[in-house]
């Protein structure tokens, strides 16, 4: 396997959002497809290349932690595990339900994310003025 280059990487070209990440982690899993890898070691590059995509944007260190907070919390993870399911046909989506609560805990997740970040970094900073 060759060395990936994430500057090669179309995913470099998605600005890093929490309304882009579907297409970020899309992207990332298609170039961890590319590497020859299989299950487990393919989802973890994948995880690895959105957490690496993060650690080097120049967003500010509170909105890192934030989309850091995402992947380390196994979200990211979640994410991939429903898409490969999908492309194995285990979804039945006009029978299962577990697509949307999959999406809905997945948003309920990031929002509760934000907002203790939020919560946290509010706190810190009346402690300094107060």
């Amino acid at each position: 396997m060759s060395k990936l280059k994430l500057q090669d990487a179309k995913l470099i070209d998605i600005p890093l959002s929490i309304k882009n990440l579907p297409n970020i982690i899309k992207e990332s899993i298609q170039i961890a497809e590319k590497t020859g890898l299989a299950g487990d070691k393919k989802k973890k590059l994948a995880i690895k290349i959105v957490h690496d995509l993060i650690t080097n944007s120049d967003l500010s260190v509170e909105e890192k932690d934030i989309f850091l907070y995402i992947v380390d919390n196994d979200m990211i993870e979640e994410t991939i595990d429903v898409i490969i399911d999908a492309t194995k046909h285990k979804l039945d989506i006009n029978k299962s339900a577990k697509v949307g609560i999959n999406c809905c805990v997945l948003s309920s997740k990031i929002c509760v994310c934000i907002i203790h970040k939020l919560t946290k970094k509010k706190a810190t900073r009346n402690e300094i003025i107060g």
